[in-house]
């Protein structure tokens, strides 16, 4: 009998031939609901799939296949069931960078989340929202708030619930990990060693989380776009309104043309409007790199921990 590794993460419980450490393990109750199943299986692609940046997809009814060259194939059912199909010779933490980041972000969509990319920590039992492009120090953000004594909710993909028209607006927790660069350790004074150093990457490393960690879904207070105060952004911590919250909240959703390819464009940006109606959405224009972080950091976080928007 193939052995099987129990999570509980993005929400829902796991059953996996795969071990999933990034998500933190969890022991099986007896009789216990498993919301997602992952397998070993073989995986085609028809002709006619779309091919976005590094994945190719294509989508028939509730089922969705993606291929990743010199990784593998993966089939996502109905937000159920998730089949791998890997390529010969492919590392475990190879597979799962695209596993725990791409494939589950298919498996939110289909279940009715609005998947975030951003990190999040919790502050006044409330989940803070951070998110922003590549190299807008989410991650380095987010670790020196855990180090401050802020449980972090999740890393990179962060889903969102909204319970119903008018209902709360919930986070769930995600990955039991942070990925940092080199030089982000160093200015949080961490050491390299000891942690594992990611695939296809140069002095990027994953970091776990303290064992505090948060477990349960959150209402979400606050969404922080950080951005660099170049091409005339004023420097500093700014409330968003109208249409540039609605661009704030749409630009940070998680592989949105993976959404728009399984046709729910309409649903994520009307879910877009709703979040910024209720919750509110801060630009922080910051100064791009490491020379300013602490002052800029501590900044965030007395803005983040004031009690004006909660």
């Amino acid at each position: 009998m193939t052995e099987r590794y129990y999570y509980r993460g993005f929400g829902l419980s796991f059953a996996s031939v795969i071990p999933m450490p990034s998500i933190g393990p969890t022991q099986r109750v007896s009789g216990q609901h498993i919301d997602v199943t992952v397998d070993l299986g073989r995986v085609h692609l028809p002709d006619g799939a779309v091919t976005m940046g590094d994945l190719t997809i294509a989508v028939s009814g509730d089922v969705v296949l993606v291929a990743i060259e010199e990784v593998g194939r993966f089939s996502v059912v109905g937000g159920r069931r998730i089949v791998v199909d890997r390529d010969h010779g492919v590392a475990d933490d190879e597979l799962l960078l695209f596993l725990l980041g791409s494939v589950f972000g298919i498996i939110l969509y289909q279940r009715g989340y609005i998947p975030f990319h951003c990190n999040a920590v919790e502050m006044n039992g409330r989940a803070i929202l951070f998110c922003g492009d590549p190299g807008a120090g989410k991650s380095t953000l987010a670790a020196f708030l855990e180090m401050r004594g802020h449980r972090l909710l999740t890393d990179d993909v962060c889903p969102v619930m909204l319970q119903g028209p008018t209902g709360a607006i919930t986070a769930s927790p995600g990955l039991a990990r942070l990925k940092l660069w080199g030089e982000s350790l160093e200015l949080l004074g961490r050491e390299r060693a000891g942690l594992r150093q990611l695939p296809w990457q140069v002095d990027k490393y994953e970091m776990p989380l303290a064992d505090d960690r948060v477990t349960g879904d959150l209402p979400v207070g606050a969404v922080y776009h950080l951005r660099d105060d170049s091409d005339g952004r004023v420097h500093g911590i700014h409330r968003l309104a109208g249409l540039d919250a609605v661009n704030a909240v749409t630009a940070n959703i998680y592989r949105r043309r993976i959404g728009d390819l399984m046709g729910l464009g309409a649903i994520y940006l009307s879910g877009a409007v709703r979040i910024a109606r209720d919750i509110p959405i801060y630009s922080v224009n910051r100064k791009w790199g490491l020379s300013h972080f602490e002052a800029e950091a501590l900044a965030a976080e007395r803005h983040m921990g004031s009690s004006s928007f909660l």
